[in-house]
């Protein structure tokens, strides 16, 4: 009788997202330094998850706000620190 073999295929991909802006830099208290930032919805997109999902990660303190009122906006860096934490877990 003959076996059949079976064979699995891992592909992995990554995204590069290439933003431009002229955007001023703002300063992020918990980095400690002048950092870009994105709106809600840029960040989502860039995450790649709906704005309910982020505002839960928000919530959570994953990212940073860069004012008091928590509804403005997201300091970039933070954003990438944490895509770099799930493409390395």
């Amino acid at each position: 009788m003959r076996r059949k073999r079976r064979v699995e295929i891992t592909i992995e991909t990554s995204r590069l997202v290439v933003r431009r802006s002229s955007q001023r830099l703002t300063w992020c208290a918990q980095c400690a330094t002048h950092v870009q930032s994105v709106t809600l919805q840029d960040a989502a997109a860039l995450i790649g998850v709906e704005t309910s999902s982020l505002c839960t990660q928000i919530e959570a303190g994953e990212y940073h706000f860069l004012e008091e009122a928590r509804s403005g906006p997201i300091c970039l860096n933070s954003l990438f620190v944490s895509i770099d934490k799930q493409n390395h877990d």
